[in-house]
């Protein structure tokens, strides 16, 4: 049930915020077929880090629901906008920021851990904006032809990710307690991108491969102001 109540949240934030209703409308019949499964795909993709926590947790069907609501809820009356999720000017923070603007929260944040799991419920929605927003821009410039490369790429860096992750539960000492690793391995995840390489190796034992996690910035070599003063011009120190 949890993997449904998930799944189902972030079909309709995908839905709802990064696809063009009025383009994948005019679709004809088999596109809007494979738009619906890329939707899927997409979702089943994002919901792996949502779905231990809440096992982890042990968090109820009925209070996941409840949050899930209240979270499509603030995505909705949040009004993101696709290209801004798309391009540079939002983060998966600055995004969570908007959602808790709107000022939805749990029915009843009296409720014990209701707080805690709508906070991650909303996090997880910013990070799945964030993370989807340029391959949908870009599947839809491409009118959702039939295939999505840059779509493909970011669910399967989300599934190759989650994956990887799953190691951490692996190098964790012996006595570590259960709750501790999992709630560690998920917010690996959820900031994968912001954290340095340097302190993950440190804390998670993990070997990277740098060149994977990071682009090799371009470096431009600038002209001396003055170039070398030739040997026979240089001031003697004797």
């Amino acid at each position: 049930m949890i993997e449904a109540i998930v799944v189902g949240l972030m079909t309709k934030i995908i839905e709802g915020v990064l696809v063009d209703s009025a383009k994948a409308t005019a679709l004809d019949y088999y596109a809007r077929r494979n738009l619906s499964r890329q939707i899927e795909r997409a979702a089943e993709a994002a919901s792996r880090t949502l779905v231990p926590f809440c096992r982890s947790e042990g968090i109820e069907d009925a209070l996941l629901i409840q949050c899930a609501e209240a979270a499509g809820e603030a995505v909705s009356g949040a009004k993101l906008d696709a290209v801004a999720l798309a391009g540079a000017s939002l983060d998966a923070a600055k995004v969570t920021v908007l959602l808790r603007d709107t000022n939805i929260g749990p029915p009843d944040p009296r409720e014990p851990g209701a707080e805690r799991t709508f906070a991650m419920v909303l996090e997880s929605c910013a990070n799945t904006l964030v993370r989807l927003a340029p391959g949908f821009k870009d599947w839809e410039r491409a009118a959702y032809q039939h295939t999505a490369q840059t779509l493909d790429l970011l669910i399967g860096g989300l599934d190759s990710v989650h994956r990887k992750i799953d190691v951490l539960g692996e190098v964790a000492g012996a006595g570590a307690a259960e709750g501790f690793v999992d709630s560690y391995r998920r917010y690996v995840v959820t900031h994968y991108d912001t954290i340095e390489a340097g302190t993950l190796r440190m804390a998670a034992s993990w070997p990277l491969d740098l060149r994977t996690l990071f682009v090799c910035p371009h470096v431009r070599s600038l002209r001396a102001e003055r170039e070398p003063e030739e040997a026979g011009e240089v001031m003697s120190l004797g």
